[in-house]
C-alpha cells in the first residue's frame, strides 16, 4: 500500500486520503496478501496472539 500511494501525486490532505483509502480497499479483496503479512518474523506474535485466543 505504501508504495502504490507514495508513486501517486497528490495536491492536498483530502486527495492523499483518498489515494490511502483506495489502496485499502484494493488490498482487502486480497486476504491471502495481508494474511502474508503476518508471516513475517516481526510480526509473528500478532499471528501467535490471534491463535491463542
Amino acid at each position: 500500500m505504501k508504495a502504490t500511494v507514495a508513486k501517486q501525486t497528490v495536491a492536498n490532505k483530502r486527495d492523499l486520503k483518498e489515494q490511502a483509502s483506495h489502496a485499502l480497499q484494493r488490498l482487502r479483496a486480497l486476504p491471502k496478501v495481508v494474511a502474508g503479512f503476518f508471516r513475517h518474523p516481526h510480526c509473528r506474535y500478532i499471528r501467535d496472539a490471534h491463535a491463542a485466543a
